[in-house]
Parts: structure tokens; sequence; C-alpha cells
């Protein structure tokens, strides 16, 4: 490249470099009174949250649901018991087709 070239292209670009510089954060706005409304709205409802007694009826679901599942296990081997079927010998799925 010459060096004439090579100067106009260094012009340029030291023209064109602060001109974007100083045009890209023309729609920067550091403060918004909408967003600033939002983040307060959502602070004041955040601590109106009640964690701990989230928690504790949440653990108290899922009590209830391990007894529910537990009862259902053991009715489940009690008639399999009672109909004289093994658990290991006998699937609890039928194939659709012979393997």
């Amino acid at each position: 490249m010459p060096w004439r070239t090579c100067a106009i292209s260094r012009k340029a670009l030291l023209c064109l470099v602060p001109a974007v510089l100083l045009t890209g954060c023309a729609g920067l706005r550091p403060y918004s009174e909408n967003r600033h409304q939002q983040a307060m709205a959502a602070q004041t409802a955040w601590k109106a949250v009640d964690l701990p007694a989230l928690v504790v009826t949440e653990r108290g679901n899922l009590d209830r649901l391990l007894a529910t599942e537990l009862a259902t296990s053991i009715r489940d081997h009690r008639l399999r018991y009672m109909l004289g079927a093994s658990l290991w010998a006998t699937p609890c799925w039928r194939p659709s087709r012979p393997i």
C-alpha cells in the first residue's frame, strides 16, 4: 500500500473511531423511572414472602405424598402375594410382541 493511501486510511479511521464512540452511547439511559418502579414493586413483593412457612408447607406435602406412595407400594406387594405371583418371576408389564 503506498504511503499516500495509508495516510488517507489512517485519517479516515481517526475520524470514524471518535464518531462511532460518541454516537454509540446515544441511546443509553442509565436511569429509567419505569424500571425503578418495577424494581421497587419486586422488592416490596419479596419482603412480603414468608419463606420458612413455604418450606414447612412443602415439606408437609412431601411427607403426605411419601406416606401415600408407601401405602400404595405395600398394598401392591400384598396383592401380588395373595394372588400367588412372584415379584421376581412375573414382570409388571406384558410385551406387545414376543421378544
